[in-house]
């Protein structure tokens, strides 16, 4: 499942989970309160959503927050014979997503599904959740057992919900995968069974923890080739996966005054590398990058009215926003920044694209670039009238796109720079073409093609 589908489904599900009705007649629920959902996806992942919702008779409305730390209003909200639906429409990477939900809800958890359209991408995902306050033992849980020999396992624990059945897979210290049976979640005890191989002896696991909150605590009994015993688990709620590829709008306060940097990060694993980006003329590497229990690190150096200014970033990001504090040294002089952050909402650019340039005598200069896109990462391929060329110098910030063609005509160097917003599969904006130090302007317009 490609990360936008994930994405859009993340956020349907979430608002799914909005929707579930009161209960009928005579011993009716209210809706009005934080629910805590999770979807799972065909991918075999979860999804742990927010959602407040509000009732008044049969009307709901509310919000919900998804992995993107985002809020969205739901749409339509209504509860009727026991059953609660709603919709909602957004743009999501420049096309509109619909989507339209329906199920029910009991005092203290909910079940039901969601239909999505995002484009020509359609289906329906399933939800379960519980209002806040309720134990669910849905998710991934970060264990850990101490072994007879001193060691430490700290495998991973994950949870699937489908209406009163549960299922689920351990993942060990190795990577390896192995399926978890008799899963059961009664009274706030979970319980599972492990079979397995050990040096080519068969294992044996049963596992009994209580849920406390967010976390687990109990034992695993063990029978290996005759030997049997008990050891002692714990767990937590494994926190969401941090992604900090993308560029970051950055807000700088200080004595100072307050400055609007960007950061075009690239994240894999704990280390963070990537651009800074001061103005457009002052750019610098980010170094020392570094991204520790839930805490992003790094460091830049460049020009500030001519000296150079050192600065180091603390900050904590959460979802799609970030918040912390730098700490600076301009030639000596020592002074602390507060820092908040955003990710970009950078529009989805990849695909084929017919271009239209403004001619001098009125007539349309027709060609085609085709564009690729790994998060910030833009390129592509240029055709036209003059020939073929890479593109160059792509930069994507939020909805404007900027990018250049090189090549000769003629014997001559022919640069066009091209910089335009994007409105779904439409780029119209300006357009400057240098041939050899002679330049001009004019407009282009660009579709994307189906």
């Amino acid at each position: 499942m490609n990360s936008r589908l994930a994405f859009a489904m993340s956020l349907i599900l979430t608002l799914i989970c909005l929707t579930m009705p009161t209960a009928m007649a005579d011993d009716k629920v209210d809706a009005t309160g934080d629910w805590e959902m999770v979807v799972n996806t065909p991918d075999g992942g979860s999804l742990n959503l927010q959602v407040n919702l509000k009732q008044d008779g049969e009307k709901v409305t509310g919000t919900l927050k998804g992995d993107d730390g985002e809020e969205t209003e739901i749409q339509d909200g209504a509860i009727k014979d026991g059953e609660l639906t709603f919709k909602i429409a957004r743009d999501f990477g420049g096309q509109e997503l619909k989507s339209s939900f329906k199920g029910k809800l009991d005092a203290d958890g909910f079940e039901g599904s969601v239909d999505f359209e995002l484009g020509s991408e359609v289906g329906t995902l399933p939800v379960v959740g519980t209002r806040a306050g309720a134990n669910t033992i849905a998710g991934d849980w970060k264990l850990s057992i101490n072994t007879p020999d001193g060691q430490t396992l700290q495998p991973v624990l994950s949870v699937k919900q489908d209406g009163d059945n549960y299922s689920g897979k351990l993942t060990g210290d190795d990577g390896r995968e192995s399926e978890v049976k008799e899963v059961s979640f009664k009274d706030g005890e979970l319980a599972f069974t492990l079979e397995g191989d050990f040096g080519g002896t068969p294992l044996v696991s049963k596992f009994k923890c209580k849920l406390e909150g967010k976390e687990l605590s109990g034992t695993v009994d063990y029978e290996l080739g005759g030997e049997q015993g008990t050891l002692d688990v714990t767990g937590e709620r494994a926190a969401p996966e941090i992604d900090l590829n993308g560029t970051w709008l950055l807000v700088a306060t200080s004595e100072g005054g307050t400055f609007e940097p960007k950061a075009h990060l690239k994240h894999e694993g704990d280390a963070v590398t990537g651009k800074y980006e001061w103005s457009e003329e002052t750019q610098a590497e980010i170094e020392d990058g570094k991204l520790v229990d839930g805490e992003l690190t790094f460091t830049v150096k460049h020009d500030f009215n001519g000296q150079e200014i050192v600065v180091k970033y603390k900050v904590k990001p959460e979802g799609d926003k970030l918040a912390g504090t730098a700490d600076y040294d301009l030639g000596g002089q020592l002074g602390v920044a507060d820092i908040e952050g955003s990710r970009s909402k950078g529009a989805n650019v990849a695909g084929t694209w017919n271009i239209a340039i403004d001619g001098e005598n009125g007539e349309k200069i027709e060609s085609t670039v085709k564009l690729t896109q790994d998060g910030d990462a833009i390129g592509g391929e240029y055709s036209g009238p003059a020939g073929d060329a890479k593109v160059t110098d792509a930069k994507l910030d939020g909805n404007k796109l900027t990018f250049s063609v090189e090549r000769e005509r003629d014997g001559r160097k022919l640069v066009v720079n091209y910089s335009g917003e994007i409105e779904g599969d439409t780029l119209a904006g300006d357009v400057e073409i240098d041939i050899d130090g002679q330049t001009r302007s004019t407009k282009f317009e660009a579709k994307r093609a189906e």
